[in-house]
């Protein structure tokens, strides 16, 4: 009887030590669990969009514990249901439309962006302000981007009235491309890598066309920001991320590899136009080559300067305030 109790006693005790021992291995192993954010994108080639395109590429969403999940968006709408359905933890976007949603009850906040360049007006030869260009047609992309909203503002300040003043249609870029190259309108604005190609496919059909003067980028101007430039891109992540240690965390190894593929792509075009055009392919069906990506890149065109929020304001909010016509309020604006 004794000898069993001893045995039953032994067996206890041992299976307290094993415990012990195997609970931090646990917690360890726990700890090394990588923290998955989902990155919602426009699935093409947006000047936001292709650095997150360089790191996929280089390391298949791996990094340093944080799993990226890309979230491929068609549109505003979807990335609207998105953000409200909690589908969607970190935003690359250019930053009016999701002040807009932010006003609107959307949980998202802008955590860093780029002063950048890359919209401008293409026209033929002999263009040199919105004048010039008063009761013609003239071509934009969807209503809700960023192209759009700097022309109409644009415009606007410099007394004019897109609605009365212009005849605007609103298209997709490919179709943009495909009626400016045919001459069925004087003028477009568009975005880098879509200003190379029209230019590009113009010229084999003999026709000149090139970023007129009109200047979007002198719309506003800042002390804090470089002249030509104006903050178009950003990093924006929802509420919860920004509350959870582990998220924020990770959110900011996200933006530290982010701005080291802005760096890369400019330093290197050739390199990079190419492992940008392999992801449009896998992850947007899209046929685009790594030739007009390295001209964009090379040309000076399109441009970045990284940069945390918090170093652009009270400018920053006075600019958004004046593109999207109404003052967003501080909660927009998460400051690191």
């Amino acid at each position: 009887m004794k000898t069993r109790f001893f045995i039953l006693t032994l067996m206890l005790v041992l299976s307290m030590v094993l415990t012990a021992c195997s609970a931090p291995q646990q917690a360890e192993s726990s700890s090394e669990t990588p923290v998955a954010l989902r990155v919602g994108a426009k699935c093409g080639p947006t000047a936001h969009v292709m650095p997150l395109f360089i790191i996929l590429a280089e390391t298949g969403g791996e990094l340093d514990g944080v799993q990226i999940e890309y979230v491929p968006v068609t549109g505003p709408d979807q990335m609207t249901a998105l953000l409200r359905n909690g589908d969607v933890d970190v935003l690359l976007s250019q930053i009016i439309t999701p002040a807009k949603m932010h006003m609107e009850g959307i949980p998202i906040h802008l955590y860093s962006l780029s002063m950048s360049k890359g919209f401008y007006v293409v026209t033929a030869e002999g263009i040199q302000g919105w004048e010039d260009l008063q009761g013609q047609r003239v071509l934009l992309p969807d209503p809700a981007s960023g192209p759009s909203r700097l022309a109409l503002a644009s415009m606007k300040a410099t007394g004019f009235d897109p609605e009365a003043d212009f005849t605007i249609e609103n298209m997709p870029a490919s179709q943009i491309v495909q009626l400016m190259v045919a001459g069925e309108a004087p003028a477009a604005v568009v975005s880098e890598p879509h200003v190379t190609i029209v230019i590009g496919n113009a010229k084999k059909e003999g026709i000149t066309l090139k970023p007129s003067a009109i200047d979007l980028y002198a719309l506003y101007e800042s002390e804090t920001w470089p002249v030509g430039q104006l903050p178009l891109d950003g990093v924006l992540a929802t509420t919860d991320v920004l509350e959870d240690e582990a998220s924020a965390a990770a959110l900011e190894t996200i933006i530290t590899a982010y701005n080291e593929s802005i760096e890369f792509m400019l330093s290197n075009p050739s390199d990079a136009s190419k492992l940008i055009a392999e992801q449009l392919t896998e992850q947007c069906d899209s046929k685009m080559k790594p030739d007009p990506l390295e001209k964009s890149f090379s040309s000076g065109r399109l441009q970045y300067d990284p940069r945390p929020v918090g170093d652009l304001l009270p400018d920053l909010d006075t600019y958004i305030g004046l593109i999207l016509g109404t003052e967003v309020d501080e909660g927009y604006y998460a400051q690191p």
